[in-house]
């Protein structure tokens, strides 16, 4: 079902709650979104709900579940949906669901079963001649192989998704891709045809954006993707060592002053362009770029933002390495305050992972607590599975290295009761052939020496005892 006749029957069906579904939206809030669609869901009568539009709206729910980090729920609703739209026979709607499947599995790191899904739904969306879902499909699985560590499957599914976005005439989508082209060509080291695609990506995206009427039109997407090529093409000179070129970059940004609707990539820039200047000397200049990125105050939410926090923890190496501790601290600060507004991607991990290592870098072993309770908060802040499991995993790593404390002190106790038992043995040994009163040989020792020496003399001896003083049981 197209999105535009799927939003048309939701209008006509329930004009008011469609209303509350686009202000919604617009708003990004999802537990709105998530509200209303249950109650558009109840609204329908339950002779109606294995109809196209019914599992339409579950499809949608399942989403809205998943982006607010209700992970496990939003799978189950998607498998249910899909049940459904399997048994009620529309080709169309049972592609979607395929597709939806496949695209949860894979951000659940399940791409084996993703795969399946995936494959399925571009069998019937070939049937049915949907070219902008065979379209995505592809793209997912290029995400699937990418997962797997086959970089070379990945690359050959984007340039064919490529191909399918130019033929059907999806540039915003043809740009996505060749930005994902682009990041894979530089991880393996194929820096000429990863500038190459830059370069097509950013002349396509000045042709767009020139464009008045396609820019009215799909002004939303292009400001959406207008901050992750810049930041993109950042890291890939970063990354290529023209850091010269990323400077300069970065500079004439900064005189444009450009505002960006959304996401703003002034703060990642700033710090990629920091550790650029730090990398070839120009310590003054890190300093300052560094001034910039902290002044902005942004929260990133899409890619590639995540490599920029990444790189984050290289810049705080920096300037540790340089003796400035407080410098790294107030960047860390910052980049908390960025992750913490944000859970569905896992930012929270990435800022736990930082934080570990920047502890460990300056010897600050009580830091590790604090990253971990503050790390636990966050999770209880949150109604998400994936981070009430990680929660359970740091409480259990707590036990652990409780048990192993206990371990180790039980250990030493043994040790020491071993010891013990080794000394009253010595004890015990020297007692019984010496005199506990003068430390002389008694009875046993002289007995044992006299029969030694009849052995190896071979004559016959004896040992007399004299009670000279009637201390025979306790003195020889």
């Amino acid at each position: 079902m197209k999105r535009q006749h799927f939003l048309s029957l939701m209008k006509d069906r329930f004009p008011h709650e469609y209303l509350t579904y686009v202000e919604s939206i617009k708003a990004q809030d999802r537990q709105a979104t998530a509200e209303v669609l249950k109650k558009m869901i109840g609204l329908i009568p339950k002779a109606e709900r294995e109809d196209p539009f019914a599992i339409k709206l579950g499809l949608d729910l399942s989403t809205v579940l998943y982006y607010k980090c209700d992970y496990a729920l939003a799978l189950r609703k998607a498998g249910s949906y899909l049940k459904l739209a399997a048994k009620l026979g529309d080709s169309d709607t049972l592609a979607d669901a395929e597709y939806l499947m496949g695209w949860l599995l894979n951000r659940e790191h399940r791409t084996g079963e993703a795969v399946q899904h995936l494959k399925r739904c571009i069998a019937i969306a070939e049937k049915l001649g949907i070219i902008l879902l065979i379209l995505n499909a592809n793209i997912e699985l290029a995400n699937s192989a990418a997962e797997n560590g086959n970089l070379q499957n990945e690359l050959e599914i984007l340039k064919k998704a490529e191909k399918m976005a130019k033929k059907a005439k999806a540039p915003i989508q043809e740009m996505h891709i060749m930005l994902s082209i682009a990041t894979l060509y530089n991880d393996i080291a194929e820096h000429k045809a990863s500038l190459q695609y830059m370069k097509r990506v950013m002349s396509k995206f000045r042709f767009l954006k020139g464009d008045a009427e396609y820019y009215e039109i799909f002004s939303a997407m292009l400001n959406n993707l207008e901050p992750q090529i810049l930041v993109r093409y950042a890291i890939i000179c970063l990354r290529q060592g023209k850091l010269e070129e990323l400077i300069q970059y970065v500079r004439q940004l900064e005189q444009l002053n450009v505002g960006f609707e959304g996401a703003n990539p002034r703060q990642a820039l700033f710090i990629l362009a920091s550790i650029a200047c730090f990398e070839l000397g120009k310590t003054e200049d890190g300093h300052e770029f560094l001034g910039l990125a902290l002044s902005e105050d942004i929260t990133y939410n899409e890619r590639p933002y995540t490599e920029v926090f990444i790189m984050c923890h290289r810049l705080m190496e920096i300037l540790l390495e340089n003796k400035r501790p407080d410098a790294a601290e107030l960047l860390l600060r910052r980049i908390k305050k960025s992750i913490l507004a944000q859970d569905s991607a896992g930012y929270g991990r990435i800022y736990w992972r930082m934080r570990a290592c920047y502890c460990g870098y300056i010897g600050d072993s009580p830091g590790r607590l604090e990253a971990l309770e503050e790390y636990m908060s966050f999770a209880e802040a949150n109604n998400s599975e994936k981070d009430e499991a990680f929660k359970r995993g740091m409480r259990n790593q707590i036990k652990l290295a409780e048990e192993l404390e206990r371990t180790e002190k039980q250990k030493k106790r043994q040790q020491k009761m071993l010891e013990s038992v080794v000394a009253d043995k010595e004890t015990a040994d020297y007692l019984s052939e010496h005199d506990g009163l003068t430390g002389l040989n008694n009875r046993n020792k002289l007995n044992k020496d006299r029969l030694s020496r009849q052995f190896k003399d071979m004559k016959s001896c004896g040992v007399i005892f004299f009670d000279v003083n009637e201390l025979k049981l306790t003195n020889d």
